[in-house]
């Protein structure tokens, strides 16, 4: 296949009812303004469309965009061919600069601040036990296919491009924030550009966050008035409801009792970077927050007094894993 076989592939993916914009992002973008050629699926409905200037700052991860441009290709068999060919890398790097471009123009067009982002995840792993009942480790889909070939997109662009890519930031941030700190500026787009996890503030205003990653959402101890705005549903995701990202079990219902905080997240991990520990283990868990009282709002420093209140209840080496994890958020 060549070069210009993977550029027909992507031309040929479906596209939202913005010019440029992949339908999974697109119908993120629908919850935040309407298409000038009207919405994707007019009978869809919007729990909840946002209203102007309710928020402002946009953090974006550039993985998700990359994601919902390979997943918009419909034919499973030009997926695979796409994926394949070590000449499709190109044909992916172009289309994203055309398609966060158009991103950025309709955000600005609306009073929105886009800020891309890039972690690097490789770096998020967790202390891990001998015991493979209890291990927790970055999830091996982050091996898969599409994965190997969006990181390695990710790589290119990161060096050839996200340096301008700041420079748009930093003179966009001036025009909104007249009375910004230039020298605190610097230290925003310094921290972006070195792939750090923790995402920097930009101004005071409410936040927004476009990722498939349940890790990101780990920025509410960063990001005020953080809101998941989740792409192919554009639903909104409020705080408190973070912890439905923990993979589920039979008749538990973490959303209720476990709260969304961070060793929560490595204990109960997500359905595609942390693997949760061992079933077993998330029970007896589970059983000490119900007889604790604990919720979804509960913070993590009463969380851990009650985990440590219960030690005699926890097996040995699950108590080892836990006292070892090393949070980085």
């Amino acid at each position: 296949m060549n070069d210009n076989k993977s550029e027909l592939i992507l031309m040929d993916r479906t596209m939202s009812n913005y010019p440029l914009v992949s339908v999974g992002t697109g119908l993120a973008l629908e919850t935040m303004f309407m298409p000038e050629a009207g919405y994707f699926d007019p009978t869809r409905t919007i729990e909840h469309k946002l209203k102007k200037h309710e928020y402002r700052n946009v953090y974006i991860n550039i993985y998700t965009i990359l994601r919902n441009i390979v997943s918009a290709i419909s034919s499973t068999e030009d997926k695979h061919s796409f994926l394949d060919n070590n000449k499709s890398a190109s044909a992916i790097v172009s289309t994203f600069l055309e398609e966060y471009t158009e991103i950025e123009r309709l955000l600005l067009a609306n009073d929105f601040l886009p800020i891309l982002y890039i972690v690097d995840y490789s770096k998020n792993k967790v202390i891990t036990n001998t015991d493979r009942n209890i291990q927790n480790a970055v999830n091996d889909t982050l091996s898969s296919k599409q994965n190997i070939f969006i990181n390695k997109a990710v790589k290119f662009i990161k060096k050839e491009y996200y340096s301008s890519f700041m420079e748009s930031l930093k003179v966009n941030v001036l025009k909104c924030e007249t009375k910004i700190n230039k020298e605190y500026l610097n230290i925003v787009i310094n921290k972006l550009k070195t792939g750090d996890n923790k995402l920097p503030l930009v101004g005071n205003s409410k936040n927004l966050i476009i990722s498939h990653f349940a890790i990101d959402l780990l920025n509410l101890k960063y990001l005020s008035n953080l809101t998941l705005l989740e792409t192919h549903t554009g639903r909104l995701v409020n705080y408190k409801n973070f912890n439905k990202k923990y993979p589920e079990l039979t008749n538990m219902d973490f959303t209720t009792v476990v709260p969304f905080v961070e060793k929560m997240y490595y204990v109960f991990g997500d359905s595609n970077l942390i693997k949760p520990v061992a079933a077993k283990y998330r029970k007896v868990l589970y059983n000490i927050f119900i007889k604790e009282g604990v919720n979804s709002t509960t913070k993590g420093v009463a969380v851990d007094s009650i985990i440590k209140k219960h030690i005699k209840d926890l097996d040995p080496e699950f108590w080892d894993l836990y006292k070892n994890l090393t949070t980085s958020y």
